[in-house]
């Protein structure tokens, strides 16, 4: 049966979102074109053109073959998601009760079942070193794809559900019933519901007919629940957690299966104590404790019931200052009851004040809430060994706070009763925690007072001030300090130093060397200060982020060489975005010659190839084609088809850095004079492009310091006549004309004018500025951040962004960055050439150790002092 689902992508914006492939070993690249040459072959994808690209990544499985799996986080963030519900995993296990042979189906390949739509089929591309592919069927790693499916399996199997004959999550089918004919006519109905839609299921991956089986984590029998074996193998496996990131990933696991462990809340607080906001990691002996508590309440594997709104029912609750706790308890086939879930959760600061009775009131409240759909709409009991709250429900007269919980409780059809403390102790656990040490953390002075106890080299210069009084230390109560005109100076023992700094620079704003060594030696003082101050700053990544440079700009000057004749070097770029004029013209292309300073203008109404291109071919037709031109890195100069065009008239290109508009100065000076001339000759704002002549005969016949003439006569050897018609200096010009001119002449002359004003030029400049870092090849650098993001705020950004690599080293302090392998920055790869100004040390080094001996400090202070 043909259907006509398909799962259709709507993002929140239309950006594109690339990446480049990620470097794959040899052999990896031999496992993953077989993978894509399969799946070619089942139509699941094909080539991809589309503009997003996510990468792969390449997972071994237990059998030691490959996987193919797409990177789509970024995707995902941009992803409108699908709200279709999944069941809840407690919903599902509850339908399980009295279940005695089971049936877990598998699907082969289940998200490939569904067609992607084809407007959503570029979305989910994909590129791998072997080349960009795209899914025509619903890949893995898409947030809206288990949604999606779960929509899918749902229309499929929609009666099959709504009889409860088969329990559904996603993929994974569970078929579980009573007796074994009703167990395999069921089964004869989900393959014919599966044969009608091409269902195809992993018979390595199904289990027929058992008496027990893993199911969603869980192994389910007719006795009950329990965690699986393959989760409690993971668990005993589990080591001490050394980060915040693996704490997370522990106290997901142990949470999964709270309902199983009689006071979860309570044991795991040191733990969650660590992951509150501010909290530093401290993994101690209470946060060891609990770890091995939650891992041996799981590893003894205890068994829950499974919930029936037919049998009898207990809610057992207790509660102490510390927290709440409660057992759902129900009467089995052996007349006895036994748990069916446990609850358990921390009082807040201000709960923890509350009175006894209020406390245990408000434990039945959140027991009620917690347990709301196994209670509602049923009799029971709720147990509980405060007998002064059942005679508080009895009073007329409540305070407000207990009478707006009995509220909640009207909506249940319940009995209280009350046991003594005696034949409570197995709930009692629940909101108590036992053998819990609670650490007092010392503060940084009692901290660096006991380290330097512990210090060897400390302990040498006690034992010589116990004997001896010493011109730079002195002992008082058992600690040395360091002695500075009147002042004493606590001295830091070498392990404490990184603690000094981190709360004196990282802590107190990131001052400067300065600053940071003023404030520590206020109080305290330990060897070599300044160095180790200088060696942390320079390695702080707030630091290396955030703070502009100092002192004087890097840079030297390169001059480029002009030659002897004109047109063989041209320099171009764009002016404006001007006043619209009446032609639709907003832009100015400047030309220069770069031997006689000769300008061409020419009015656009946009900066796009086509357009440069055109004006270009009048220039070369109308006076030479160069040798070279020097351009920015706009898109028009960088675009495949002005590359053609230059290839085809054999020009060379030089593109400058990227940042470095000084690079381009011939053009950049003609910039800054053109925006006065410009405004004083236009009689309008948008009527400029009628004095452009003007503005150009201007620029070519008066005399340029450069070259010591006019370029008017360095190109035609005469100035040309404008507007303004002057007899007399006609006149003059004739009269003074010498006939002997020789043009050769006059342009040597010029070069040598020019290559004395570049060296003059050259001294100025490198006297403001000082010299420019060198990096080397492989180095990690940060690139001076430009955000030119309308409507951001810049003064809070950082002033650099990276890392990056440098990739290759060019002459004039000009270097190849590139993305480092495996970080990406931004969505689309990063490569560009940038000046050494706009770079910065990336420092990765350790802190440089002090590692010099009481000798050597003693030698170290007599000299400084």
């Amino acid at each position: 049966l043909e259907h006509n689902f398909e799962m259709k992508i709507s993002l929140k914006h239309d950006q594109p979102i690339s990446f480049r492939p990620r470097r794959l070993s040899y052999v990896e690249k031999i496992e993953l074109q077989k993978i894509l040459d399969n799946l070619c072959q089942e139509a699941i994808i094909r080539p991809s053109l589309s503009p997003y690209s996510s990468p792969i990544v390449l997972v071994r499985k237990k059998t030691g073959d490959y996987r193919l799996c797409v990177d789509y986080r970024e995707l995902n963030k941009i992803i409108i998601k699908d709200n279709f519900p999944t069941p809840l995993i407690d919903d599902q296990l509850d339908q399980l009760r009295g279940k005695k042979i089971f049936t877990s189906l598998d699907l082969r390949n289940g998200f490939h079942h569904v067609r992607v739509a084809e407007t959503s089929v570029p979305y989910t591309s994909f590129t791998t070193p072997l080349g960009q592919f795209e899914y025509l069927r619903v890949p893995f790693g898409l947030t809206t794809s288990p949604r999606v499916f779960q929509r899918f399996m749902c229309m499929i199997f929609d009666t099959l559900i709504r009889e409860h004959k088969i329990l559904l999550y996603i993929d994974d089918i569970l078929v579980a019933t009573e007796t074994l004919d009703e167990h395999l006519h069921i089964l004869a109905l989900v393959f014919k519901q599966a044969a009608l839609y091409r269902l195809e299921f992993r018979l390595d991956k199904c289990f027929f007919l058992q008496n027990e089986i893993v199911y969603l984590g869980y192994e389910v029998s007719e006795k009950g629940i329990q965690p699986s074996p393959q989760n409690i193998e993971a668990i005993i496996k589990y080591p001490p957690p050394q980060n915040i990131k693996q704490l997370h990933g522990f106290l997901g696991l142990s949470s999964y299966f709270r309902r199983f462990i009689k006071n979860h809340s309570l044991i795991a607080k040191p733990l969650y104590n660590l992951l509150r906001k501010g909290a530093k990691f401290n993994f101690g002996a209470a946060q060891l404790q609990a770890f091995d508590t939650l891992r041996g309440e799981l590893i003894s594997q205890p068994t829950l019931c499974i919930y029936s709104p037919h049998a009898k029912t207990e809610l057992h609750c207790d509660a102490s200052a510390l927290g709440f706790g409660s057992i759902l308890m129900q009467q089995q086939n052996d007349n006895k009851f036994h748990p069916v879930c446990f609850y358990s959760q921390r009082t807040s600061e201000t709960e923890s004040k509350y009175h006894s009775y209020e406390l245990e009131c408000l434990a039945i409240i959140y027991s009620l809430k917690r347990f709301h759909i196994y209670l509602h709409g049923i009799h029971f009991k709720i147990i509980t060994d405060c007998d002064s709250f059942r005679l508080t429900l009895a009073k007329k007269d409540i305070v407000p706070r207990i009478m707006r919980w009995t509220l909640i409780l009207q909506n249940y059809d319940y009995e209280i009763e009350h046991r003594s403390n005696v034949r409570m102790k197995h709930v009692d656990a629940l909101s108590r925690t036992q053998n819990i040490l609670v650490l007092e953390g010392n503060t940084l002075e009692q901290t660096l007072a006991v380290k330097q106890t512990m210090d060897l080299s400390i302990d040498q210069i006690k034992k010589k001030l116990e004997n001896s009084e010493d011109k730079f230390y002195e002992l008082r109560n058992g600690l040395v300090y360091r002695k500075r005109n009147k002042d004493l100076l606590f001295f830091v023992p070498h392990s404490m130093i990184p603690a000094i700094l981190q709360t004196y620079h990282n802590e107190m704003g990131h001052g400067g060397i300065d600053k940071t060594e003023e404030l520590i030696t206020r109080t305290y003082w330990f060897p070599k200060i300044r160095q180790t101050i200088k060696n942390h700053i320079s390695n702080c990544i707030k630091c290396i982020e955030y703070s502009p440079q100092s002192g004087k700009q890097e840079g030297e000057l390169h001059n480029i060489p002009k030659g002897k004749k004109p047109f063989v070097c041209l320099h171009l770029d764009h002016y404006g975005p001007l006043e619209k004029t009446a032609n639709t013209y907003r832009y100015i292309f400047l030309v220069v010659d770069a031997f006689s300073k000769f300008v061409k203008l020419y009015p656009c109404k946009t900066t796009n190839t086509q357009e440069v291109i055109k004006h270009l071919k009048r220039y070369f037709a109308n006076y030479s084609k160069p040798y070279k031109i020097v351009s920015d890195r706009g898109t028009c100069f960088t675009s495949n088809d002005f590359k053609d065009f230059l290839n085809n008239n054999e020009v060379q290109q030089i593109l400058i850095a990227t940042g470095a508009p000084w690079a381009n100065g011939q053009v950049e000076r003609m910039n800054r004079t053109l925006t006065p001339i410009l405004a004083k000759v236009s009689r309008e704002k948008n009527t400029w492009d009628t004095s452009l002549g003007d503005v150009e005969f201007y620029f070519n016949n008066t005399i340029n310091r450069s070259i010591g003439n006019t370029p008017s006569q360095l190109v035609f050897g005469i100035d040309q006549r404008g507007k303004v018609i002057d007899h007399l200096r006609e006149f003059l010009e004739e009269e003074n004309d010498n006939e002997d001119r020789n043009l050769d002449d006059i342009r040597s002359k010029a070069s040598d004018n020019t290559l004395v004003v570049q060296q003059q030029n050259k001294i100025q400049y490198d006297k403001k500025h000082k010299i420019p870092s060198k990096y080397q090849e492989g180095e990690y650098v940060m690139i001076k951040n430009v955000d030119s993001t309308m409507g951001t705020n810049r003064k809070l950004l950082p002033k650099y962004r990276g890392p990056y690599i440098i990739k290759s080293v060019l002459s004039n302090n000009r270097y190849v960055i590139t993305d480092i392998d495996g970080y990406q920055n931004t969505q689309i790869p990063y490569e560009g050439i940038v000046d050494s100004s706009r770079l910065r040390h990336y420092s990765l080094n350790l802190r440089k150790e002090l590692d010099c001996d009481i000798d050597d400090r003693f030698e170290i202070e007599y000299e400084s002092d």
